[in-house]
C-alpha cells in the first residue's frame, strides 16, 4: 500500500459523491412537499394526520422494496454489460416485490379506517382517506424505486438526479392541485 495522487479517479469519485448526495438531498426536499403544503394549508394537526397515514402506507414498501433495492443494485451492477439480464433482474425483482407488499396495499384499501381506528384510536381516523390513496399509488413507488437501483448500477446518477427534479415539479403541481380536496387530494397529488 501507498500514497496515490491520481486526480483523475479522485475528480471521478467526488462527482460520484455530489450526484448521489444531490439526489439524496432532492429526494427529501420531494418527500417533504405534502408536509410542507399541510403545514400551510391545514395546520399542524393536518400534518400529524396526514404523517400517520403515509408512515403506515410506508411500512410494507420500506421493509420489502427497500430490502429488494440493495440485491438487486449489486446484481446489476454485476451485469452492467448484459442489457437482457439486467432487464430480466429488474422485471423478476419488480414481481418479487408486488407478489409480497401488495396484499398489504389492497388490505390498506379496503381496511384502512378500522386498521387506522385500532391502531391508533378514533383520533386518528381521518388518516384513513389519505391511506387508501397513497395505498393506490403504491404499484408506482415500488417502480419509482427499483428504478433508481437500475439508474445507480449502470452509473446514471445524472439521469436520476435529472428525474428527481421532474418528480419535484410534477408532485408539487399535483399537491398543490389537490390542496382543495383535503388531504386525500394532497396525497394523490
Amino acid at each position: 500500500p501507498g500514497v496515490c495522487f491520481d486526480f483523475a479517479r479522485a475528480g471521478e469519485l467526488m462527482r460520484y459523491g455530489l450526484l448521489a448526495s444531490s439526489n439524496n438531498i432532492l429526494f427529501y426536499v420531494r418527500s417533504q412537499l405534502p408536509t410542507f403544503v399541510l403545514s400551510r394549508s391545514f395546520g399542524p394537526a393536518g400534518v400529524g394526520l396526514f404523517n400517520k397515514a403515509e408512515s403506515l402506507a410506508a411500512r410494507p414498501h420500506a421493509f420489502i422494496t427497500g430490502s429488494v433495492y440493495e440485491v438487486l443494485f449489486r446484481a446489476l451492477a454485476k451485469e452492467h454489460d448484459n442489457l437482457d439480464k439486467s432487464r430480466y433482474l429488474f422485471f423478476r425483482s419488480l414481481t418479487l416485490v408486488a407478489v409480497y407488499a401488495l396484499p398489504f396495499y389492497i388490505g390498506f384499501l379496503w381496511l384502512a379506517e378500522p386498521l387506522v381506528v385500532m391502531l391508533f384510536g378514533h383520533r386518528w381516523a381521518e388518516s384513513a382517506a389519505p391511506l387508501m390513496v397513497l395505498s393506490l399509488a403504491a404499484p408506482l413507488m415500488m417502480i419509482e424505486n427499483l428504478s433508481g437501483a437500475v439508474l445507480a448500477a449502470r452509473n446514471w446518477l445524472g439521469r436520476e438526479l435529472v428525474a428527481q427534479v421532474i418528480m419535484i415539479v410534477v408532485a408539487a403541481a399535483g399537491i398543490w392541485l389537490g390542496r382543495p380536496y383535503g388531504m386525500a387530494g394532497i396525497a394523490a397529488g
